[in-house]
């Protein structure tokens, strides 16, 4: 179940960060664009969450705002920081580059919680990393960075994507579930992105 619910989430993602380059090609408004996002996300991690019937007692829970509150601010920024790398860089490389929080995220489940990194781990980490090279290889066409500035925005966005994904391991580790960490967080950053809308 767990490996549908990771292909179908890649998916998603994916999916998202297409819509955000194709925003950023036609001029569309990030601002509202993001809001978008996560006035959907809200309403789809609020129905998990109300399925799995833990909203209501985890919305008690200081911890769970509390991680809301950082793991929507890796989110929300680290968002606003990939559409300001797309307007600097190819979609095909800023994407995968910004993924690589994951390796970040695989050492913290490796080094503090003690999760396994055996062969098939090693594998996964391979090939992603082995995806980024193959997918910034553009053959005769010039890699299209146009500033500086854009290796800036993918760094930072590698970070806060990891405190976001990262922060989920965390809150799992002290036994909080994940859906409504999530609906607090994306709630959350409706209010930043309903703000700079206004």
């Amino acid at each position: 179940m767990w490996f549908a619910a990771a292909v179908g989430s890649a998916i998603l993602f994916g999916l998202a960060g297409w819509w955000m380059k194709v925003s950023q090609m036609r001029s569309g408004s990030s601002t509202y664009l993001l809001l978008g996002l996560y006035i959907s996300g809200t309403a789809g991690f609020g129905l998990h969450a109300a399925v799995e019937q833990n909203l209501a007692a985890s919305l008690t829970d200081v911890r769970v705002w509390t991680a809301g509150l950082l793991i929507g601010a890796g989110s929300a920024f680290g968002n606003v920081l990939f559409m300001k790398a797309l307007e600097y860089g190819p979609a095909s490389l800023t994407s995968p580059l910004t993924n690589m929080n994951i390796v970040l995220v695989v050492a913290l489940g490796t080094f503090i919680y003690n999760e396994p990194f055996q062969g098939t781990e090693f594998t996964g980490v391979l090939l992603l990393l082995l995806a980024v090279v193959l997918v910034s290889i553009r053959g005769r066409e010039k890699l299209s960075v146009k500033q500086k500035k854009w290796f800036l925005y993918v760094g930072v966005s590698i970070v806060l994507f990891a405190v976001r994904n990262g922060g989920l391991k965390v809150t799992e580790g002290l036994g909080l579930a994940g859906a409504p960490v999530l609906f607090v967080s994306y709630a959350l950053s409706i209010l930043w992105f309903a703000y700079a809308a206004l």
